[in-house]
């Protein structure tokens, strides 16, 4: 978890924004899943670690944006409402990524998925990743992340939801695309972006 004084770091070289890991339990990396991930307690305990960060944030003029996913503390809707709700900050709220938080269930319905997090966590959400995920045909499930446009994620539909949801401005940064794939990733988001009827800069 990034200590109080990154806040400081990050808005004397200029950032609005730190975006970090919503937190858990596994010790070697914190996008992993463990047991105790799951409950209202590893919850409360994140949001106690959270709370000095959070108050650095304030005074600092930064606003923190905690990624969210399936196998961390914030690994469902409403595990999202509760850390923010405990954390008890305006300078603490989530940054949307939707690929993130795909599951095996929600693979075939990712756009309802997508939607009812939207309407749940609304103002909740200040940022968003571009990102996919794609299921490989295999004797046993795997899932792995891929490039915009390359898995199961419709992004007309997810421009267009933030678009319903979240405030004008609110950005959305391309991430783990290999430079090669890159192009077609920002070309499949601005298509994506101009069937949804929303203009983006």
């Amino acid at each position: 978890m990034a200590s109080p004084g990154s806040c400081w770091t990050s808005a004397k070289y200029g950032s609005s924004r730190l975006a970090i890991g919503g937190g858990g339990k596994n010790p070697n990396h914190s996008f992993c899943g463990h047991p105790d991930n799951f409950s209202d307690a590893a919850i409360n305990e994140a949001a106690s670690n959270l709370k000095p960060l959070a108050h650095d944030a304030e005074a600092a003029g930064l606003l923190v944006t905690l990624e969210i996913h399936f196998a961390t503390v914030l690994c469902d809707w409403d595990a999202c409402r509760k850390l923010i709700e405990a954390v008890e900050s305006p300078a603490v709220k989530l940054n949307l990524d939707a690929a993130n938080m795909i599951r095996y269930d929600d693979y075939w319905n990712s756009s309802d998925y997508i939607r009812a997090g939207l309407q749940k966590l609304g103002a909740l959400i200040e940022t968003c990743h571009a990102k996919d995920v794609v299921m490989h045909d295999a004797l046993h499930l795997h899932i792995d992340e891929c490039p915009v446009g390359e898995g199961c994620l419709n992004y007309a539909d997810i421009i267009q939801l933030v678009d319903t949801h979240l405030p004008p401005d609110t950005y959305m940064v391309v991430e783990h695309t290999p430079l090669d794939k890159l192009p077609a990733a920002m070309r499949y988001i601005r298509e994506s972006a101009a069937k949804a009827g929303v203009t983006i800069v």
